[in-house]
C-alpha cells in the first residue's frame, strides 16, 4: 500500500487486520507500506482513485476515458 502519514498507515493495518477473517483458512495476506516514488505500480492506483473522485465531484472526463475498463465497487470502512 502507499505509505503516508503514520496515523494513516496506521488506520490500513487496522482495515487489513479486519479483512484477513474473510479470508479462506490457510491464505496469506500481508500489507507493506511503500512511497509512491518509489513505486510507479502505485501511479495507475492513483490516477483511478483521482478519475472517480473527480466524477463524484462532476468532473467526468478522465472517468470517461476508463469507464469502460474500471470495475467500481464502493467499501464501507467506517473511516
Amino acid at each position: 500500500m502507499e505509505a503516508r502519514e503514520q496515523e494513516l498507515n496506521e488506520r490500513d493495518v487496522r482495515t487489513v487486520t479486519g479483512a484477513r477473517f474473510l479470508l479462506l483458512k490457510g491464505s496469506e495476506f500481508r500489507v507493506d507500506h511503500e512511497f509512491g516514488l518509489r513505486d510507479p505500480a502505485l501511479w495507475a492506483a492513483d490516477l483511478v482513485a483521482g478519475a472517480v473522485r473527480a466524477h463524484r465531484l462532476g468532473a467526468s472526463t478522465y472517468w470517461d476515458v476508463l469507464a469502460d475498463r474500471v470495475f467500481e465497487t464502493e467499501v464501507v470502512t467506517g473511516c
